[in-house]
């Protein structure tokens, strides 16, 4: 219900990713994951689910675009971001 309200939406995305991903339902993560990427691109915790989801699933192209994107946004050091690259 709370993702039918516009100001709720972002909070509730949340709650829905990380329960998934305790469940290890990746793919339904993800699917919430890009939702709240689309409302609030910038936020670092969509980006770190985003990352984490994306090397559980083995999209790693699309990991490295988050890191980058998250260096950017100064979320992650190079440091940091070099070992997710590894």
């Amino acid at each position: 219900q709370l993702t039918n309200e516009e100001e709720y939406k972002l909070f509730a995305y949340r709650g829905l990713i990380k329960n998934r991903i305790l469940k290890k339902r990746f793919h339904d993560a993800l699917y919430y994951a890009e939702k709240a990427f689309e409302k609030d691109n910038k936020s670092r915790w969509v980006i770190d689910d985003l990352i984490k989801i994306y090397m559980v699933i083995e999209e790693y192209e699309k990991a490295e675009k988050m890191i980058l994107k998250s260096i950017k946004l100064n979320h992650l050091s190079e440091q940091e971001a070099n070992k997710l690259l590894l």
